[in-house]
């Protein structure tokens, strides 16, 4: 069933969709499934999988999630400068 709903969009953007052809209702609509798909898949992901504050990987065996750099720079004891 679908439902009337009122977003804001940016003129300008409103205005390219519009002549670019685009069914603005239906790629938000498709915008909107996929975000909430990845919300979805980050809430199932096991909280022992990252580290907890104060553990070292080590203890896990897992990188803590983030910005990590490339796995040598990883193992290094001391990153080069």
């Amino acid at each position: 069933m679908k439902v009337k709903a009122t977003i804001l969009i940016d003129k300008e953007v409103l205005e390219r969709a519009h002549a670019l052809g685009v069914n603005v209702s239906k790629a938000c609509e498709n915008c909107l499934r996929q975000y909430i798909q990845a919300l979805e898949n980050v809430r199932f992901v096991k909280q022992d999988q990252f580290l907890s504050p104060g553990s070292s990987s080590e203890e896990s065996g897992v990188r803590s999630p983030g910005f990590e750099p490339g796995s040598s720079a990883w193992e290094a004891d001391v990153l080069p400068n």
